[in-house]
């Protein structure tokens, strides 16, 4: 089972910081996950459109410029990073997830990854672009049909995997709140791979993985690992 540092190592370091993935890179686990929306013409690694719970500041992303959003600490004197930094961090070393957090992302993501192929020699085959907005994955198909996609939902749909296998996605991720055998049995038969979200105690880390979940985010990358660990 593959184990995602879920905003990073979030559990001891500020999340979806260049601390935070530095410390998931240092772990050992086989991804990272992060968020994204588009501020002033660059894509920003931040969970919310909202500074207030995760750095310094108070108010919408918008309402900063460039130069203002740097200065903001999102903990430990960490700033608020960009994707193309995340990526000079991380190419090639592990899987990225980048959920597109915007209406606006998909053209901008695709074009930041093709810079990374020429100037990083990053690997399509590395990343995985998730969102909640199933037409914006649309639009990254259309636009790159070699892109590795992943549907996020956040309840149980009828059709989560039908919807999937329409957008030609590779993995489904899925709160855990509803994530049962009959649904992992339903995306592997679809050829897809199941990913929960947010995991965090052993006793359901373990319980997912013996239902067939292929892989877990979670805020303590190096302690699931060693969850695992102890089980072989």
């Amino acid at each position: 089972m593959k184990i995602f540092a879920h905003r990073g190592a979030s559990g001891h370091y500020p999340e979806n910081t260049l601390q935070a993935f530095t410390a998931a890179l240092n772990s050992g686990c086989d991804g990272i996950e992060l968020d994204v929306f588009l501020h002033a013409g660059e894509l920003v690694v931040i969970h919310d459109r909202q500074v207030d719970r995760t750095t310094n500041g108070k108010g919408y992303l918008e309402d900063f410029s460039p130069a203002a959003l740097k200065q903001l600490d999102a903990g430990n004197g960490e700033s608020i990073p960009t994707l193309w930094q995340v990526l000079q961090l991380c190419a090639n070393r592990l899987e990225i997830n980048i959920e597109l957090k915007g209406h606006d992302t998909a053209t901008p993501v695709v074009a930041l990854l093709q810079q990374a192929q020429q100037q990083l020699g990053l690997r399509l085959d590395t990343i995985l672009l998730s969102s909640f907005h199933h037409p914006l994955l649309q639009q990254l198909k259309a636009l790159n049909p070699f892109l590795r996609l992943a549907v996020l939902i956040s309840h149980y749909p009828a059709d989560g995997v039908e919807i999937a296998t329409r957008l030609g996605a590779v993995a489904l991720n899925c709160d855990r709140g509803f994530v049962d055998a009959a649904l992992v049995e339903a995306a592997h038969q679809a050829k897809l791979r199941l990913y929960v979200y947010t995991v965090n105690q052993r006793r359901e880390m373990l319980a997912l993985q013996a239902i067939g979940v292929d892989g877990v985010f979670c805020n303590y990358p190096k302690e699931a690992l060693q969850w695992l660990d102890d089980q072989n």
